[in-house]
């Protein structure tokens, strides 16, 4: 019940700097790129589409680990978890590929 927790409390960090545009090396794939084809896209926005990624990661997390300790403490139903789990695995597939779409299409000079 506490790993989502960790994990949401550990993509925060890099999830805040990302959405204010900074930390752009640890964005897969742009950081191994040679200089000029990083500069065909607009750092900033990049970071931001990631970040928004991170955020939604971020939140599924966090939102798994408190249903599982409502479950774990008898307050929920295990059913609700499971539920939770496909959203979240639903939710963070779709934004997965709208972020590879947005980023190449719409975050390039």
């Amino acid at each position: 019940m506490t790993a989502p927790l960790v994990f949401a409390l550990i993509f925060l960090i890099p999830t805040i700097f990302l959405l204010r545009g900074k930390w752009f090396w640890i964005i897969a794939g742009y950081n191994t790129s040679t200089e000029a084809e990083k500069r065909k896209y607009d750092e900033k926005k990049l970071c931001r589409t990631v970040g928004f990624l991170m955020l939604t990661m971020t939140v599924g997390f966090a939102v798994c680990g408190t249903l599982g300790y409502f479950v774990q403490t008898g307050q929920a139903e295990p059913s609700l978890l499971e539920n939770a789990k496909g959203v979240f695995l639903g939710v963070a597939a779709a934004h997965g590929l709208f972020t590879l779409w947005f980023a190449r299409n719409k975050c390039r000079k």
